[in-house]
């Protein structure tokens, strides 16, 4: 007969040596919510999921234009678990995609992690981590996640139904295309504003029909991370 403690009816508990409180790491805290009038659902979503991080949810500003860093670090925590520390116990060198982002940058393990996912291609991208996302380089992204690049690079084959499309980089009209048709980022009155800087609300809408494209490749047996 054996006789187990339990804490608030769990099982696995920690005692921190430091306060003296008892501790569930597996137990995860609500964190506070925020309001939006288009895309509260999927902000605070990706916010308790731990994707997008708010430190006060008074002042966040969910429309405000995020950077490419930023974007990186919520697509690479949206669409695996194994984002942490991926690289810390498995090299002695760690490897360096990019050169201005080494293993001491804050956003080496982003960045490092969007290239092993295929997000980020360090022979053809220039990376800017502090620039605005915009959202053609946000198409060029998503494509990229759902393994469609080759599809993407003929861009010949495709016709944009935007009025805007004299605007779209040449090289990125497959990308947009793809986007726009899976409906990952919909244009608006048939604009799709290629360089239009992405906000936290934007991108968290598309994130989330960026995640149904990946489940039903997953669940077909066509693709999975």
């Amino acid at each position: 007969l054996v006789y187990v403690p339990t804490v608030k009816g769990q099982d696995y508990y920690q005692i921190d040596a430091n306060s003296g409180q008892i501790i569930n790491q597996y137990e995860q805290l609500e964190k506070e919510k925020i309001t939006h009038p288009t895309a509260e659902r999927e902000l605070n979503y990706l916010i308790q999921a731990g994707a997008i991080e708010v430190k006060d949810a008074k002042t966040f500003n969910a429309d405000a234009p995020i950077t490419q860093g930023q974007a990186l670090n919520t697509i690479t925590k949206s669409i695996s678990y194994f984002y942490e520390d991926y690289y810390s116990y498995r090299q002695d060198q760690p490897p360096v995609s990019f050169e201005e982002i080494d293993a001491e940058h804050p956003y080496y393990k982003v960045v490092e992690n969007a290239t092993r996912l295929g997000i980020l291609n360090p022979n053809e991208d220039v990376l800017n981590i502090d620039q605005k996302v915009t959202n053609e380089q946000l198409a060029v992204w998503f494509v990229r996640t759902l393994g469609l690049e080759q599809a993407a690079k003929h861009r010949e084959i495709y016709q944009l139904p935007i009025k805007d499309v004299a605007d779209v980089d040449p090289d990125k009209i497959g990308y947009v295309a793809l986007s726009n048709v899976l409906g990952l980022q919909k244009s608006e009155q048939s604009m799709f504003l290629p360089k239009k800087e992405v906000t936290y609300a934007e991108l968290s809408k598309s994130i989330i029909q960026l995640a149904y494209e990946i489940a039903e490749k997953r669940n077909s047996g066509m693709y999975y991370y």
